[in-house]
């Protein structure tokens, strides 16, 4: 997964490419490594306030305004706890990845994240979670909101996935496909908070 997205960084960073399916694309062609992911790349268009979204798997995003969720991103599965991966011995390629496009404000919090963040926080928690660090009255110099929400929700759902007995996200979805689970599932845990600021004027 790390080689994947330093792939995605590279496309954008030395291509210039913008579109998120090109990226994955560009991404896995150049995989040496065994093994497979899942994928989420997303791309803020300034001019026109979108962001654009590839998402393949089990990861996934969330854009929360003020108190209410604009825009969550839905799983893909070949079947339960079997996501679309890209990769080794899979099938799966960025273009079956979920593509969408979301109009963005001022003051929207992008919370980005692996299973290991949908599988032991509900919606409401990481809503929550969001609400609790933005009354934070003081933080540690140079820690902006965004990087203390992000390193939050990765120590909640670390915390959460050792709970054996709570009912978490991956146990109800369980319990729906027909087996027996009990609380939280310890799996890779990845979280990516921004948020949207308006571009500085340029000096006159």
């Amino acid at each position: 997964s790390r080689n994947l997205m330093k792939n995605a960084q590279d496309a954008v960073q030395d291509h210039g490419m913008r579109n998120p399916v090109d990226i994955l694309w560009y991404a896995v062609k150049r995989v040496k490594l065994t093994g497979s992911s899942t994928a989420c790349v997303v791309v803020l268009d300034a001019d026109k306030s979108l962001l654009r979204c590839a998402n393949l798997g089990d990861s996934g995003l969330m854009v929360v305004r003020g108190a209410d969720i604009v825009y969550r991103t839905e799983e893909q599965q070949h079947y339960f706890n079997c996501p679309f991966q890209l990769g080794t011995h899979s099938t799966d390629t960025p273009d079956v990845a979920n593509r969408f496009a979301v109009r963005v404000q001022e003051g929207d919090v992008v919370v980005i994240g692996t299973d290991g963040l949908w599988d032991n926080l509900f919606d409401q928690e990481i809503l929550e979670t969001i609400q609790e660090e933005r009354q934070q009255p003081r933080r540690e110099p140079g820690l902006t909101f965004a990087q203390a929400l992000s390193e939050r929700l990765a120590a909640l759902s670390y915390k959460l996935a050792k709970n054996g007995t709570r009912e978490s996200p991956f146990a109800r979805k369980a319990k729906a496909a027909g087996y027996r689970f009990f609380g939280g599932k310890m799996d890779d845990i990845t979280v990516v908070v921004c948020t949207v600021v308006r571009e500085p004027e340029p000096d006159s």
